[in-house]
């Protein structure tokens, strides 16, 4: 493989992980007992606490938020 080539391919895996997105899950819990919080709001906030995605919980409180980009966030 030459070098033009191996540059090619290190270029297009490069873009696929910088395109990479994720997938957040969790389950919200009060904070008293522990205990679910069913159809509770998960916020997912950037730096300047703009909100980048939300879900409702379901009723056992279980959230999944998909396709994240890589960032800095609060939840």
């Amino acid at each position: 493989m030459n070098n033009q080539s191996l540059f090619i391919v290190v270029f297009c895996l490069s873009m696929l992980t910088a395109t990479a997105q994720h997938q957040l899950s969790g389950t919200v819990k009060d904070g008293a007992d522990g205990s679910p919080v069913p159809f509770a709001t998960a916020a997912l906030l950037r730096a300047d606490s703009t909100v980048a995605t939300g879900v409702m919980a379901d009723a056992d409180g279980k959230f999944i938020l998909a396709k994240v980009a890589a960032a800095g966030y609060i939840l």
